[in-house]
């Protein structure tokens, strides 16, 4: 096939997918849109995986047999480094792609010049219903982000002269959640959707790489969505930087005072967005207000140590502490520094006696 005639270049990385890598290829070879090529980027796998792709007699196939094991990143920038199509779509070894998938998404991005890219609506495979989740406009995605990740890797496709003109990469560094960070960097530069359609099978499974490395991957996303937050208030830094790591759960609140200049700030940013909105209103103001509840509840119920000088914090504090504590944990904190401060007289009863 002639470069010219390639409509949609798909990139598929693999290592160690023999299970799935069949069903995987043959979704996309067997797709409604003909002119495509299909990139497939073999991590240096030692389960036969090669052999199996090698099986398939069909010229649309870029196989790339890399000598050593250098990571999934890696490989998802080589392939769009070399990617020749006018669209560059996402493909993982254990999905499969519906047979309209890549047709859908060309006509979608035809007919919406100011989307850099799109995902699409997906199934979970061994579930009995789709998931659905209302986040379709680039105002809804970009929101979500704040709390979710609504776009699912292997359904996105972008434009490749942007992706070429750009020079854009995945970010090794965000590595095992490098696509939430380009997400988030691709919505400060155009428009991202998601059609409301059902157009991959997607496999849930303990061996996914999000599945392995799940601390790592949520402090990547923290990082994220800190710059996400950033793209309505301006670059953070000083105080700001550190109230924007509180929210997020990456640094502990220290005191009373510190959770009440929390609040201010995070009140602050929600009429300048009531006022100058880049994100949903509603739908930020309620994103914002759990994870402020979540601060909360880590500030009083995540202690390594309570006392019962802690108790008089919770009865004196702010009414909007109460209220994001809630009774129940309010509860629960006040039992917890009885108990600590029970056990540790003991201790000392003990160790004097």
């Amino acid at each position: 096939m002639s470069e010219s005639t390639i409509c949609v270049s798909v990139i598929l990385p693999v290592y160690n997918s023999r299970d799935y890598i069949q069903d995987a290829v043959e979704s996309i070879l067997q797709q409604t849109l003909k002119e495509l090529e299909l990139i497939v980027i073999d991590d240096a796998s030692t389960d036969g995986t090669q052999a199996i792709i090698r099986q398939f007699d069909d010229s649309r196939i870029v196989f790339i047999q890399k000598e050593k094991n250098t990571g999934y990143t890696q490989s998802l920038n080589r392939g769009l480094g070399i990617a020749k199509g006018e669209y560059i779509a996402r493909m993982d070894a254990d999905d499969i792609s519906l047979p309209g998938r890549l047709e859908r998404q060309v006509a979608f991005l035809n007919a919406n010049p100011d989307m850099i890219f799109c995902g699409t609506d997906f199934e979970i495979m061994g579930t009995p219903r789709k998931v659905l989740k209302g986040f379709f406009t680039h105002e809804q995605i970009i929101t979500a982000m704040l709390l979710y990740t609504p776009v699912i890797h292997p359904t996105v496709m972008f434009r490749g002269d942007f992706i070429r003109k750009n020079n854009i990469r995945y970010d090794p560094s965000f590595e095992p959640s490098e696509d939430f960070e380009l997400w988030v960097r691709l919505a400060g530069q155009g428009k991202i959707a998601i059609i409301p359609e059902v157009l991959l099978k997607y496999r849930h499974h303990s061996e996914q790489v999000s599945s392995k490395a799940d601390e790592l991957q949520q402090s990547n996303l923290r990082r994220s969505r800190i710059r996400l937050l950033s793209y309505l208030t301006g670059p953070l830094a000083g105080k700001e930087q550190e109230y924007a790591e509180m929210l997020f759960g990456s640094r502990n609140v220290n005191g009373k005072e510190e959770l009440r200049n929390l609040f201010k700030w995070v009140d602050r940013i929600i009429q300048f967005n009531d006022t100058s909105p880049y994100f949903l209103k509603d739908l930020f103001r309620n994103y914002l207000f759990q994870l402020r509840k979540k601060v909360v509840k880590k500030s009083f119920l995540g202690r390594s140590k309570y006392t019962m000088s802690d108790i008089p914090d919770l009865l004196f504090a702010s009414r909007h502490i109460k209220k994001d504590l809630g009774f129940w944990d309010g509860l629960k904190y006040i039992i917890k520094s009885i108990f600590f401060w029970r056990s540790r007289k003991e201790k000392n009863r003990f160790v004097h006696q």
